[in-house]
C-alpha cells in the first residue's frame, strides 16, 4: 500500500510564520506551529515522545519569556512615568522660584506704556565697535535713526534709546521695535548686534503644562527663553 506523502509547504503554515513579517515569534504562533506540525506529521514516522516533551519544554520557555518581557516593559513604562512626574516638580518648582524676579531675555521690542515708560534694551560686545539704532512702530514707521558711535566692548550696554521720537518728543504708548547697526572700528564690517531686555516677572502660568511667565510689562515667556536671573 502506497503512503502519499503529506504537504507541510508554506501554504499549511500559520500567517504569522509565512509571511515572515515578524522577526520574533510569539508564544501563540510557536503554538500554531507545534499544532502544524504535529497535523502534519509522517504517520509511518511519527513524532517519537522525547522530541514532544523537548517541543513542551521551548514551549513553556517562550511563554515565560514572554511574560517577562511583558513584566520589564511595564517596570520602564512605570519609571518613565515616574521619572516625568518628577521633572515635572523640579520645573514646577525652578519656575515659582523666577516670581518677582529680573529675568534677561533676547527681544528687540520695547514696550512704551501710557505714562512714557519704558524697558530699556541692552547689548554685549565682544570688541569696539561702531554702534547706531533704529527705531520703529508697530506699523514698522521709522521713529527715529540714531547713527553710529564709537562703543567700548563690554556686557550690559544699553541701547540708549530714551523713548523719544526723531524730534525729541516722546512717542506714543505703544510696541517698538529697535534694530542694532554694528559695525567693526577697524574694517566697518557688519558685526551681530543682537538686544535683550531685563523685566521683572509679575505671574506664572501652570495651566497648559509648561510654566508660561508673565513680566510687568505684559509680555509672556517660557522658561527656556530666559538668559539669566538679573540682580536688582
Amino acid at each position: 500500500m502506497s503512503i502519499t506523502q503529506i504537504d507541510s509547504s508554506a501554504a499549511s503554515l500559520p500567517e504569522v510564520v509565512q509571511d515572515g513579517a515578524n522577526s520574533e515569534m510569539d508564544k501563540m504562533a510557536f503554538l500554531e506551529l507545534l499544532t502544524v506540525q504535529l497535523a502534519n506529521q509522517d504517520p509511518l514516522d511519527p513524532m517519537d515522545s522525547d522530541t514532544m516533551v523537548q517541543q513542551q519544554v521551548m514551549y513553556a520557555e517562550l511563554e515565560q519569556l514572554m511574560n517577562l518581557n511583558d513584566t520589564m516593559s511595564e517596570f520602564v513604562t512605570a519609571q518613565e512615568d515616574t521619572l516625568l512626574g518628577i521633572a515635572s516638580v523640579f520645573n514646577t518648582l525652578e519656575s515659582a522660584s523666577f516670581l518677582g524676579k529680573e529675568v534677561s531675555f533676547f527681544t528687540d521690542e520695547v514696550i512704551v506704556n501710557e505714562q512714557g515708560e519704558y524697558t530699556p534694551l541692552f547689548y554685549d560686545l565682544t570688541q569696539d565697535a561702531l554702534v547706531g539704532y533704529t527705531v520703529e512702530d508697530e506699523n514698522g514707521n521709522t521713529i527715529k535713526v540714531v547713527g553710529s558711535q564709537e562703543v567700548e566692548a563690554g556686557d550690559g550696554i544699553s541701547v540708549g534709546w530714551d523713548g523719544t521720537d526723531a524730534s525729541g518728543n516722546q512717542v506714543q504708548a505703544g510696541n517698538y521695535t529697535v534694530t542694532l547697526n554694528v559695525l567693526n572700528g577697524s574694517t566697518n564690517e557688519a558685526m551681530s548686534g543682537k538686544t535683550y531686555g531685563n523685566v521683572r516677572v509679575s505671574a506664572i502660568d501652570f495651566r497648559e503644562g509648561t510654566p508660561v511667565l508673565t513680566l510687568i510689562d505684559g509680555r509672556k515667556i517660557s522658561v527656556s527663553e530666559i538668559l539669566a536671573l538679573v540682580e536688582p
